[in-house]
């Protein structure tokens, strides 16, 4: 919420520890693809943050507002999330 406002990291299972500074959003449907979700929400919300800097805040109120048009056609969300997994995956092996 604090931070780095609006960046959005997607959790495939497993647990996880979160503190004050994030929040959990949890999808509608089992069906969306959450990379795709990820990859249509990341810049928006960046764009609520009160100050676009490294203290960028956003807030609870913000959230619940917040909207995605999924109207998207399936096929579409599932070739945009799943190059934004592959870039991810890509980007995260050469760090291990």
């Amino acid at each position: 919420m604090d931070g780095s406002s609006g960046v959005i990291r997607v959790l495939e299972g497993g647990a996880f520890c979160l503190n004050h500074h994030g929040a959990v959003l949890k999808p509608i449907s089992p069906s969306l693809n959450l990379y795709w979700v990820a990859q249509q929400c990341e810049y928006r919300l960046k764009q609520l943050a009160s100050n676009q800097g490294a203290s960028a805040t956003l807030t609870t109120e913000q959230l619940k507002k917040f909207a995605l048009d999924i109207s998207t056609p399936i096929e579409v969300q599932d070739r945009i999330g799943n190059m934004r997994k592959l870039l991810l995956d890509k980007y995260t092996s050469l760090f291990e």
